[in-house]
């Protein structure tokens, strides 16, 4: 398994999306949000993803350096139209049409057309967040990606159709991001490059039978996705279905259409100083975070924790000391690959100079 210094590969992805075209803030963006989902601990939004979009790049599916335009809405609400530029640089945008528009207004929703992969939604409840605001995410996926099922169904209907949700407090956000599957499909694809094996009642091979085996679901033919909770999976599929509706009806989309994007992203954003004093909702917030803290822990089990806070723990650890990620051999070799093709040479830590 190579050990990277994050920094330097950092540094290094830019460089391959710049000489694919990529602006260099662009590329500096993009390459900074795939390092954190690592050293947060979620490969599955992280350098697996640099191989996807150096391909959409030179498939042309992805155009840098595309604006962002506003081409739609009223007062607070907002169509954004994203060029097909990369999608963690348009969704950014995004946020800051929103933002803006939340400051003035004490509310603002933003759905975007012609968006490509947003990457880890929680990142941008989180800056949501951090800027002062509750923020609730949502995207829609084509139906390319549509392999989770619909309760009671079984070919797929939706994609893994994510949820976030940021919230200020005095310190640390609360910070949660889940697909309404029983897993995403990032982590299909990253335990297929480990050879690992996948999580029992969470994937179905063609035939509609549970399967713990990766290729299973990629197949030829593919297999799909259960939603999530179990017995109670309608509760997934009403929250996948409640995506489409807002990343994807909203934005003007058909279920089926051809050609949609990758992602259909929804943004709503609320001013809490509108509601209470300036200050109020983030104290008020922090004492439900103590109140959660101080749970009882289950038996055997680790300290209570809200969500993100493991995350931005993780990542705050890992960014303080020597700051190095372990990564798969097969995600690896497909980002050596993609690097060298694009005139970037990675080596990993022990090979010579550092990564």
């Amino acid at each position: 398994m190579p050990r990277l210094d994050a920094r330097v590969v950092q540094a290094q992805i830019a460089q391959v999306f710049t000489a694919l075209g990529v602006p260099a803030e662009d590329a500096e963006l993009v390459a900074g949000e795939l390092i954190r989902a690592e050293l947060m601990g979620i490969q599955s939004h992280g350098l697996v993803r640099v191989t996807q979009y150096a391909t959409d790049l030179r498939s042309g599916l992805a155009k840098p350096g595309a604006p962002a335009d506003v081409v739609g809405g009223h007062g607070s609400l907002t169509v954004v139209d994203c060029g097909w530029n990369l999608g963690i640089v348009a969704a950014h945008r995004a946020l800051d049409i929103a933002i803006d528009r939340c400051r003035d207004a004490g509310t603002a929703v933003v759905v975007t057309r012609n968006c490509n992969h947003v990457g880890r939604l929680g990142s941008y409840a989180e800056r949501a967040a951090r800027s002062g605001f509750v923020c609730i995410a949502t995207a829609a996926i084509p139906t390319i990606g549509h392999f989770v099922v619909p309760w009671g169904g079984a070919e797929g209907r939706l994609g893994t159709n994510p949820f976030a949700y940021g919230f200020p407090t005095v310190s640390e956000p609360i910070v949660a991001d889940f697909a309404t599957s029983v897993i995403p499909e990032g982590k299909i694809r990253t335990a297929r490059m480990r050879n690992d094996t996948l999580p029992p009642d969470a994937v179905l091979d063609v035939h509609g039978r549970v399967t713990t085996d990766p290729e299973c679901f990629y197949g030829p033919p593919r297999g799909t996705l259960l939603p999530f909770g179990g017995p109670v999976g309608y509760k997934g599929y009403a929250l996948a279905l409640l995506a489409e509706l807002l990343g994807g009806v909203l934005a003007g989309t058909e279920v089926d259409e051809e050609g949609r994007p990758v992602n259909g992203l929804f943004l709503f954003l609320l001013d809490p100083a509108r509601l209470l004093p300036a200050g109020t909702a983030e104290q008020l917030a922090a004492k439900v975070v103590d109140y959660m803290h101080s749970a009882r822990s289950a038996p055997g089990g680790r300290p209570v924790l809200v969500p993100g806070e493991l995350e931005l723990g993780e990542l705050a650890r890992r960014s303080s000391g020597d700051c190095l990620i372990d990564v798969d051999d097969g995600v690896w070799n497909s980002l050596s690959e993609t690097a060298r093709s694009a005139g970037v040479e990675l080596q990993a830590l022990g090979e010579g100079s550092a990564a």
